[in-house]
This record gives C-alpha cells, structure tokens and sequence, in this order.
C-alpha cells in the first residue's frame, strides 16, 4: 500500500491523520506539481521550437524524460522482468518521443501482467529500456549509475538528520547543501580511511525537504570487504562500518528530535544490498526538493562521478542486464550469470 493510498483509507475510516501521513501526502503533492511544472515546460519549448521553425532538441538534462525511463524501469522490475539497458531505440520506447509521458506509460504497466504470464522466470522475460547518452541523463539515471557501481563491492546507504547549524551552512555555501554535505562527509571518511589502511570511499548523497517537514539526507558509501553473504563477519568491513556511522554522528551536527531529545534516530545505516530500491526512494521527491533549495539535490564525490559513467557507457554499449529478485524488495542486482548466452 503507497503512502498516499494509506492517507485516503484513513479518510474514509474518518480517522484522524497523523502528522507524518500529511506530511507524507504533502511532499507527494509537492512532488506531482513539480513534474507537471517539468511538462509544461518542455511543451512550450516544443511550442516556442514550431513556431520559429525550428526543430526541437530536447535538454542536456532532461529531467521528464530521465523520471519517465526510471519509472518504466520500476515498473519493469515490480512486475517481474530483467532490464537490459541499451543505445537503440526500439519498439518499446518509441512513446518516448510524445510530449506528455504519462499516457504511454500507464499503457505499458497495463501490458505487464499479460507478459509475466509467458514468462514464468526472469531469465526469459527481458525488457530492452533505451537510455540516453550519460550528459543527456537527469540525476534520477545518474544516480542509478552510481548506486550500481557502490552495489560491485560493500556498500552502506545512510540517512542522517541535520542540526540547525549544519542546514544553515549548507544552504549559504556556494555551491548547494548537498555539495556541502558531499564535501565535508568525504573529507572526514578519507581521513579516517586512510589513518586505518583503507582506500579513498566512494560516496553520493540525496538531499530530501519534505513539504512541512525536516530537512534530512539520504546517501550511499563504499567500504572495504567482500561483496558475498559474509560481509557483516569481515574484520575490515566491522571497522569501516563503525567508522562511517561515527563520521556521519559528527556531520550530522547537534539534531535532536522533536521531543526534545536525540531518541536514535539521527543516523540510521544499512546494507546497500537492493541499489534500484534504494535510488528510488531517495529520490522520490527529487524535483521537488531541488525547488525548495534553488539547487541541485544530488551530489556525488569525484570518482563515483567517473566510475558511474563508465558502467553507464558499457551498459549502453553491451546490454548490461539488471537482473529482477524474488520480490521487489530484492531487486536491482546486476546478474548475468543466469542468462543464456545472446539472450
């Protein structure tokens, strides 16, 4: 049940709302306006393009069309179906070219559950989901990219709560909150890492304002370790999990909760093991956010940056598969070895 859905029962219930569920609902509503806003933009550019005559050229940072190709690979992936990425455009994305995206879309969800049935195993039931080139890709692919590279080897996703006067540093820095937050939890994990033998971590981080609520941070970092089963044994990953949950106390500033008090809910962190599940909720509300803080609400470290447009680019270039799980709490891994050969 969505958020939304559990806001309308309880209405119907005549049951009184809590708090969050508005808050909820009105970051979602936030959210909806923020992309109807994007439509109309891209209308009138259309528009403005046909009537000089001339030919209309989408964005370099297209963010309708970067939120409808992220949602249609949710879409294929709650129901079932591997994704391969790919260059050429085919069949199945040719509604893209269409001004408003969301007719096409709900189409194909309708198409899903006719497909699932001839298609009993993800290994047979593969969607090919045309992408654009990496610098005409929003933050919602790119941000894919970079979770998918953080998903190759131990991977921690973080949400912290910031204190008073870590937001109101954040939002005079030059080059936005999330910059700032991605500047000052590198340059502390790379201290720390290097003072205990580890490599320089990865890191991207997901500034989130909810409407009437506190600003907050999502994110993701790399650390040392095995990718397998047995990570939470190994001594270097216990180490630098420690370590990444001590540096994000120490940015996250002097928050405490509503009562009054810091009841543990100022860091919270987790096993990156689902990477597609996790880029969607912290960006649920990207277009939104970026509204309310004038700014860019994604920010990555350096070499994330450059790692993410490799994998982008190759799985582009060869069809790089992202392998459907059981449900879609496990989904979003990258898994070729089940796939037959040219299939």
């Amino acid at each position: 049940m969505t958020k939304r859905m559990a806001v309308l029962k309880a209405l119907r219930a005549r049951r009184p709302l809590t708090a969050k569920a508005l808050v909820d609902e009105w970051t979602l509503d936030a959210e909806s306006a923020a992309e109807v806003e994007q439509n109309g933009e891209r209308v009138r550019a259309k528009l403005r393009a046909a009537a000089s005559g001339k030919t209309f050229v989408a964005p370099r940072r297209d963010l309708v069309q970067d939120r409808d190709i992220f949602k249609q690979i949710q879409a294929c992936m709650r129901a079932g179906a591997s994704v391969r990425l790919v260059a050429r455009k085919g069949a199945g994305v040719l509604a893209w070219k269409k001004t408003i995206y969301s007719a096409p879309r709900d189409k194909f969800e309708k198409a899903l559950p006719r497909e699932r049935r001839l298609h009993p195993t993800p290994n047979t039931w593969i969607k090919s989901i045309w992408v654009p080139g990496w610098d005409h890709t929003g933050d919602r692919l790119k941000a894919l990219s970079w979770a998918m590279v953080l998903n190759e080897s131990p991977g921690i996703a973080f949400t912290i709560r910031l204190g008073p006067e870590v937001i109101s540093a954040g939002l005079s820095f030059k080059h936005g909150i999330a910059a700032y937050i991605r500047d000052r939890l590198q340059r502390r994990l790379r201290e720390r890492f290097h003072a205990l033998g580890f490599p320089s971590p990865d890191m991207f981080v997901s500034i989130e304002v909810p409407r009437g609520g506190e600003l907050h941070v999502h994110g993701a970092v790399s650390v040392p370790g095995d990718r397998d089963d047995h990570c939470e044994e190994d001594k270097a990953y216990l180490q630098a999990k420690a370590v990444v949950r001590h540096v994000l106390d120490q940015v996250a500033g002097n928050w405490v909760g509503p009562s009054g008090v810091d009841r543990g809910r100022k860091v919270d962190t987790k096993r990156l093991d689902t990477p597609l599940r996790w880029v969607s909720y912290v960006s649920k509300c990207t277009l939104s956010s970026e509204r309310m803080l004038d700014g860019r609400a994604l920010a990555a470290s350096n070499g994330l940056r450059s790692k993410a447009r490799r994998w982008y680019v190759d799985a582009r270039k060869f069809g790089v598969v992202i392998k459907a799980g059981p449900n879609w709490r496990d989904h979003g891994l990258v898994d070729l070895d089940d796939l037959e050969p040219g299939s």
